[in-house]
C-alpha cells in the first residue's frame, strides 16, 4: 500500500481558500475534508496559524485574484463571524480554566488542612510515645527497687533461720549438759545412800533443787525456744506474704507493661500510616502544582492566541476598509 504524501501549507493554503471562496468556515474539522481526510490535525493546525498570519499580513490581496468582487462581503462577514467565534470560545475557555483553578486551589487548601491536622496529630502520638516511655522506664526502676527489697527480705529470712538453727544447736546443748550433771548427781546420790540420814537428806535436797534449777532452766530455755520460733515462724509467713505479694503487684506490672509495649507499636505503626499519607499529601501536593503551571502555560498561549486573533481581525477590517474605498 502506498504512503500518502504528507501535506503542505500550499495545500492547506489552497484548501482554506477554497472554503473562504464558498462562504464557509476555516475550521481544522472543514480543512480536514476538503483535504481528503489527509494528514494529522496537528499538522494541519500549524499550517492553518500560518495561513492566518500570512493572510492578516498581506490581507485580501493573497487570495486568488479572479475573486468576485461580491464575495468580499461575504468574506468580510466570514471573517467577522470567525473572530466572534473564536473570542466566545476563548472566553468559554478562559471561564473553564478559572473554574478549574479554583476547584484546584480548594483542593490544595483542603489538603494542606489535612496535611496540617495529619502533623498536628502525629506530634500528639510522638508525645503520647513519650510518655508512655518514660512511665516504662519509671515502671523498669520501680521493679527494681522491688526486686532489690525482696532480695534484702530473703536475706533477713535466711539470718532468723541460721538464728533458728543456732538456738536449736544451743539447746540440744543445754539438754546435753543438763543431763549429765543430773547423771552425776544420781551417780552421788547413790554412792552416799549410805551415809547418815541427816547427811542424805541434805544431799537430797541439795540435789532436788539442782534438778529444779536443772527442770526451771530447761523450761525456760523450751519457752524461749517456743517463743522464739513462734515469732520466726510468724515473720516468715509474714514474709511470705509480702513476697506473694510482691510477685502478684509484679505479675501485675508485667502485664502492664506489656499493653504499653503493645501501645506503642500501634502507635508507632499509625505514625507509620500517617507518614505515608503525608508522602500521599505531598506528591498529590505536587501534581496539583504541576497542574496549575500546565494550566497557566495554557491560558498565556490562548492569550498569546488571542491577541493575534485579534491583531488579524483590526488587520482584516482595515483592509475591508481599504478595498472598500
Amino acid at each position: 500500500m502506498d504512503r500518502q504524501a504528507p501535506i503542505s501549507y500550499e495545500d492547506v493554503s489552497r484548501a482554506a481558500t477554497r472554503l473562504i471562496g464558498r462562504g464557509a468556515k476555516v475550521t481544522i474539522d472543514a480543512l480536514y475534508e476538503q483535504l481528503g481526510r489527509r494528514g494529522s490535525r496537528t499538522t494541519i493546525h500549524k499550517h492553518h496559524k500560518t495561513f492566518l498570519k500570512t493572510f492578516s499580513e498581506q490581507g485580501m490581496t493573497m487570495l486568488p485574484s479572479a475573486l468576485p468582487e461580491a464575495l468580499v462581503p461575504l468574506v468580510e462577514d466570514f471573517w467577522n463571524q470567525a473572530v466572534l467565534a473564536a473570542g466566545v470560545g476563548f472566553d468559554n475557555e478562559r471561564a473553564d480554566y478559572d473554574h478549574r483553578i479554583a476547584e484546584l486551589g480548594g483542593a490544595i487548601n483542603q489538603r494542606a488542612e489535612r496535611i496540617q491536622q495529619l502533623e498536628t496529630l502525629l506530634d500528639e502520638r510522638e508525645t503520647l510515645l513519650t510518655q508512655k516511655s518514660q512511665q516504662l522506664d519509671q515502671r523498669d526502676r520501680t521493679i527494681g527497687d522491688l526486686e532489690r527489697w525482696v532480695e534484702g527480705k530473703e536475706a533477713e529470712v535466711g539470718e532468723l533461720k541460721h538464728d533458728k538453727q543456732a538456738l536449736e544447736t544451743r539447746l540440744a546443748e543445754e539438754r546435753v549438759h543438763w543431763s549429765e550433771r543430773y547423771d552425776a548427781a544420781k551417780s552421788d546420790w547413790d554412792r552416799q545412800m549410805g551415809a547418815d540420814q541427816i547427811k542424805h537428806e541434805r544431799l537430797v535436797d541439795h540435789w532436788m533443787l539442782q534438778l529444779d534449777d536443772a527442770r526451771q532452766h530447761i523450761s525456760d530455755l523450751k519457752l524461749r525456744h517456743h517463743e522464739d520460733r513462734e515469732r520466726l515462724q510468724g515473720e516468715v509467713r509474714l514474709e511470705k506474704a509480702r513476697a506473694d505479694r510482691f510477685a502478684t503487684d509484679q505479675a501485675k506490672l508485667e502485664k502492664r507493661i506489656d499493653a504499653l509495649v503493645s501501645d506503642c507499636e500501634q502507635l508507632e505503626h499509625g505514625r507509620k500510616a500517617l507518614q505515608e499519607k503525608l508522602v500521599a499529601s505531598d506528591e498529590a501536593r505536587e501534581q496539583l502544582a504541576e497542574n496549575n503551571r500546565v494550566l497557566a502555560r495554557d491560558s498565556e498561549a490562548l492569550e498569546a492566541e488571542m491577541g493575534a486573533l485579534s491583531q488579524t481581525n483590526d488587520k482584516l477590517v482595515r483592509d475591508i476598509e481599504r478595498l472598500r474605498s
